[in-house]
Parts: structure tokens; C-alpha cells; sequence
């Protein structure tokens, strides 16, 4: 009994030794396996990676290939934006006279047309005078239906006297006697007076031009009424003309009478010009104060021309670009500014323009981003970009464009 029972036992024991041996062999041979596979794969994998170290990068064939190399012209920037204030206005006579009638009367004649040079005392217009000849002779009758009342009361007069003094008339008679007589002389004044005025409205029938000039303005013609503020023609002196504008109270300080200035009248060559008055008060619609300006003798100016003047400001001076330098990327302003060979993107701050420049173009205030004194690209091509190479194709000009950039 004891016997069997060792016996079976051990068989027991026999089949968990075998069992157990199983599943160690079976863990062995699948680590076998994945090592095997992961050394393959270690392998097929190192095997690639030594072709693939073995080719260039695409960022080393890049580097490798030869950078593109901009030809630009190059300008300087300017040390002083050149800083003036400018104004509108029109060039004005010095002298201007409105030609009218004193006195309601038909234009008989008109004797210059617009343009007509005249001299003083030149006779321009001539009224009719018929009606003024017919008020002359009127008063000349009553001159002398009132002389002969005046002389015969006069003799009445005397004649009262005797008898009052005879005793024959009363105190009252000699009284209406005397102021008969007054009263007459009274009337014959005053026919003299109507008399004289009557023949001064001859001197009113031609209009003579009270200074040397020319013809501006023809508003009336023969056959038209003339009538007082009503005027006729309009006489502009030949002297040296004026320029007169209209500056903000802001500006009038930096003005003075005596101070120069330059005048460009209708596009033309800007010719000097002294400040003649500055005003004293302020146009009440647009509150700005006239500057009257005499220009300089020999100035080719018509009155009614628009020109514009310029006057020295006292501001502080800030550099200054061509405009023909200013480049635009991504939706910014700034230059290309060249060191070492490259071409850098330099944001700018631009304030104002003018064309007032040394050589040719318009020249742009810089508010912030430059010192004045660097080499900048002129005209720089779409394709610049910041940090490009660039290669100079001519000396630069002082604030001047000369060559555009382009490939080579």
C-alpha cells in the first residue's frame, strides 16, 4: 500500500518535471526567434542608414549649390530731411483799380479790351451825356430866371427904403420889401449851385484810368447801363507783382516781414521773393492770417497765377531717404540698407515728402529707423530679400537714383 502509493507519486512528479521543462523550452525558442528577427531587422536597417549617410542632405545640396547675387546701385541717405513750410496761393497785382460810373448813364463807348496796356489819364470809357446836357441847360435857366428876380427884388428894396424914410410906407411894407430881396438872392444861390453840379456830371462822362497797367477785366460794353459800384473794366499795375497766401496761426510765428522765401508759380523755376506783411488778424471763415510776399525784380508772374511758396521752418532737422530707395515688404516700409556685401531690411517710420532734393526724385522724411549717414539700395528689385548678397554696379549718389537693381 505504501508502495504504490510512492509510486504513484512519483510518477506524478515525473509528468510536472516534464511539463515544466516544456514551457522553458517553448520560452526559449520565442525569445530565439524575436532575437533573431530584431537582429535582422538591426541589420536590413543599419544597411540603409549607411546608404542613406553615405548620400548629401537636401539641406546640405542647398548649401552646397551657389548663392544668387543681386547687382543694385546704391544711394546715400541724407543727414537732414531738407525742411521747409509750403503754402498755396496766387500771384496778385500791386495795385488794382475797378473802373465804374459815378453817375446812371448808357455806355456810349468802350475804347480797350481785356489785355490792352493803358496809361494814366487814358480815356477807356464814354457815357452818354444827353440827359446830362439836358440837366445843364435846365439849371442854366434857373440861374437866370433867379438872377433877374433876385435883381429886381433887390431894386424894390432900395425903392421901400426912400419911401419909408419919406414917411409914405409903413415899417412892415420895408420889412416884405427886405425879405423879398433875401429871398431871392436866396434862389439865385441855389440855381448857381444846381447849375454847377449839373456841369460837374460832364467831367463823370469819360472814364479816364487813374494808373499806368493793363486791362484785367472788360464787364461791361457799349450799349450796357452803367450805374456807381457797378465797375466797367478792372486795371491791374505792371509794377513788381505780389504773392499773397494764407497761413494757420501755428505757422505765423516762424514768419517775419523782411525774411526770404521762394515762389514756384505755375510749375516754373522758383524765383525769390521777400515777406512784405503778415497780417494781424485771422480770416474769421478759415481762421488763417494773409502774407503778402514782393517778388523778386524780373519775376515773369501774371496776377491770378497759383503757385506755391516756401518758407524756412525751424524744426529739428531728421534724416532723410530717396523715395526711390523705399521698398515695401510684407506690408511695411523701410530700405535696404547694404553692410558687408548683403543687403539688410530696415523698417523706417516716414514722415513727409518733398521733391526739393539734390539731383533728382523725391526725397522722404525719416521719423525713426535710420541715422542718415548709411548706404542704401536704389530701386531694389521685387526679388530683394532681407539678407540677400549684393554686388554695387556703380559708386553711390548722394541722395540721387541712378541704376535700378536687377539679376545679373
Amino acid at each position: 500500500m505504501i508502495f504504490e502509493q510512492f509510486v504513484i507519486s512519483a510518477a506524478g512528479w515525473s509528468c510536472s518535471v516534464r511539463h515544466a521543462c516544456g514551457r522553458l523550452v517553448t520560452r526559449v525558442a520565442r525569445a530565439l526567434f524575436f532575437a533573431s528577427a530584431a537582429v535582422g531587422a538591426a541589420a536590413l536597417f543599419g544597411c540603409d542608414a549607411s546608404n542613406e549617410a553615405a548620400k548629401p542632405s537636401a539641406v546640405l545640396r542647398a548649401a552646397e549649390k551657389p548663392a544668387e547675387v543681386y547687382e543694385v546701385a546704391l544711394v546715400k541717405a541724407l543727414d537732414a530731411f531738407p525742411s521747409a513750410y509750403e503754402v498755396a496761393g496766387s500771384v496778385a497785382a500791386d495795385e488794382r483799380v475797378e473802373i465804374a460810373s459815378r453817375i446812371p448813364a448808357y455806355i456810349r463807348e468802350v475804347a480797350v479790351k481785356e489785355g490792352d496796356a493803358v496809361k494814366k489819364g487814358e480815356a477807356l470809357v464814354r457815357l452818354d451825356d444827353a440827359e446830362i446836357e439836358a440837366a445843364v441847360r435846365s439849371a442854366e435857366a434857373q440861374v437866370f430866371a433867379a438872377r433877374a428876380a433876385s435883381r429886381d427884388a433887390a431894386i424894390d428894396a432900395e425903392k421901400y427904403a426912400r419911401l419909408y424914410k419919406d414917411g409914405f410906407i409903413s415899417e412892415q411894407d420895408l420889412r416884405k420889401a427886405n425879405l423879398k430881396r433875401d429871398a431871392s438872392a436866396s434862389t439865385l444861390k441855389e440855381a448857381e449851385a444846381f447849375l454847377t453840379q449839373a456841369k460837374n456830371q460832364r467831367r463823370y462822362v469819360v472814364l479816364a484810368s487813374p494808373i499806368d497797367g493793363r486791362v484785367a477785366k472788360r464787364l461791361r460794353r457799349a450799349g450796357d447801363m452803367a450805374a456807381p459800384a457797378f465797375p466797367i473794366l478792372v486795371i491791374e499795375s505792371e509794377r513788381a507783382p505780389r504773392f499773397e497766401v494764407h497761413v494757420p496761426e501755428t505757422r505765423l510765428a516762424d514768419i517775419k516781414p523782411g525774411m526770404r522765401a521762394s515762389v514756384e508759380i505755375s510749375g516754373r523755376h522758383a524765383v525769390g521773393a521777400s515777406v512784405e506783411l503778415v497780417g494781424s488778424s485771422a480770416d474769421a471763415a478759415t481762421r488763417t492770417f494773409l502774407v503778402r510776399l514782393q517778388l523778386d525784380e524780373g519775376a515773369q508772374a501774371a496776377p491770378g497765377e497759383f503757385g506755391r511758396a516756401r518758407f524756412k521752418a525751424a524744426e529739428p532737422a531728421r534724416p532723410a531717404v530717396p523715395e526711390s530707395a523705399v521698398a515695401v515688404r510684407g506690408g511695411v516700409e523701410g530700405v535696404f540698407v547694404v553692410r558687408d556685401g548683403r543687403a539688410a531690411f530696415t523698417w523706417l517710420r516716414l514722415g513727409r515728402r518733398t521733391s526739393d532734393a539734390v539731383g533728382s526724385g523725391d526725397i522722404v522724411e525719416v521719423v525713426a529707423g535710420l541715422k542718415g549717414d548709411e548706404l542704401l539700395v536704389d530701386r531694389p528689385s521685387e526679388r530683394l530679400s532681407d539678407g540677400d548678397s549684393v554686388r554695387v554696379a556703380e559708386p553711390p549718389s548722394n541722395g540721387a537714383s541712378s541704376t535700378s537693381a536687377a539679376r545679373p
